[in-house]
């Protein structure tokens, strides 16, 4: 509700965290807020991937995100994980 509130009033939003769970996941909070919110993930956006690169230490998945208003994506130029 805060983010909607924030976009309607003419906000972009980026929003990064660990989420502790994919986009994957049957029911998955964090695909329905991307989904509710129009927000894209942008690592996912530019590896093609919305699974790599994993960022769980005791398996293959991606919980953590980079979100953002699309019209801020062509603004990052470089991204990156450490």
């Amino acid at each position: 509700i805060f983010i909607q509130q924030r976009q309607s009033e003419g906000d972009s939003i980026i929003l990064v965290g660990d989420f502790n769970e994919t986009v994957h996941e049957s029911g998955s909070g964090i695909a329905q807020l991307m989904v509710t919110c129009g927000l894209v993930d942008v690592c996912g956006q530019r590896l093609g991937r919305s699974d790599a690169p994993s960022t769980y230490k005791r398996g293959p998945r991606r919980l953590d995100f980079s979100l953002l208003s699309p019209e801020l994506a062509p603004c990052v130029l470089k991204l990156g994980y450490d």
